[in-house]
């Protein structure tokens, strides 16, 4: 089977290979590579796992099922609209890879944590909305954020994963948020460390709220940390400050 229709929605729910338990498990169908648009809408499902073969999940495949969990064990290549809308996913983890990420998604959720993958991904407008995200992980600094993505979340910590050595010899950077500039008196330069990815989430996401970023460099041989203290202005940009 390489696709589930609305048609076959139900002898997949039948078969207790598949579903029991409100656990829905596809993860034996090898060569399914695409689930269709409102196929199980509505279904009572609380864990959803998913095949490593699957590519796209239509709109609204999965919206309003009561969704607590899902694991996804491949590379997705696409996410429909409102394809997990009206749920109640906790955590996130695209980690092994998701191209594209539609009109509200995973809107109306309970999400408190997202891992986004190392490959380029385009997300598009209100994917996250109405969630309490508190924690962001980026695996990559190619992404492309549509308007109002994460609106009404609680951003709280954001993570970078770097692939390749920057412009610092640090394994590890932590920032930590001041309420006021002049606790420290000295600038860093943009240049020092690349916060440009940083300073373009302000289009998308409110950082306010925000309290620590964690910049990790996955190749640096260095096992060193360093701290280094943020600021947001009245703009929204993130400022370094020397500690």
């Amino acid at each position: 089977m390489k696709k589930i229709a609305v048609n076959d929605k139900e002898m997949i729910l039948k078969n207790t290979n598949y579903y029991s338990n409100q656990i829905l498990d596809l993860s034996e169908l090898e060569n399914l590579n695409e689930i269709d648009n409102f196929v199980f809408a509505g279904k009572s499902i609380k864990t959803l796992i998913l095949p490593s073969s699957l590519k796209k999940i239509g709109d609204a495949a999965f919206l309003n099922c009561e969704i607590e969990n899902i694991k996804f064990n491949g590379q997705l290549e696409y996410i429909g609209d409102s394809a997990f809308e009206s749920n109640n996913i906790k955590e996130i983890d695209f980690s092994k890879g998701i191209q594209t990420i539609s009109l509200f998604a995973f809107s109306n959720n309970k999400i408190k944590k997202i891992v986004f993958p190392s490959n380029p991904t385009s997300i598009k407008d209100y994917a996250f909305e109405l969630n309490s995200i508190e924690t962001i992980v980026f695996n990559s600094q190619d992404i492309k954020f549509g308007h109002n993505v994460f609106e009404s979340s609680n951003i709280q910590e954001i993570i970078i994963n770097l692939s390749k050595k920057e412009n610092f010899d640090f394994s590890k950077i932590i920032l930590k948020k001041i309420d006021n500039e002049k606790e420290v008196e000295d600038y860093y330069e943009v240049n020092d460390i690349d916060i440009k990815f940083l300073n373009s989430l302000n289009s998308f996401m409110d950082l306010t709220n925000v309290k620590k970023i964690e910049i990790n460099n996955t190749k640096s041989q260095n096992s060193q940390e360093k701290y280094l203290y943020f600021w947001i202005d009245i703009s929204g940009k993130i400022i370094l400050l020397s500690s």
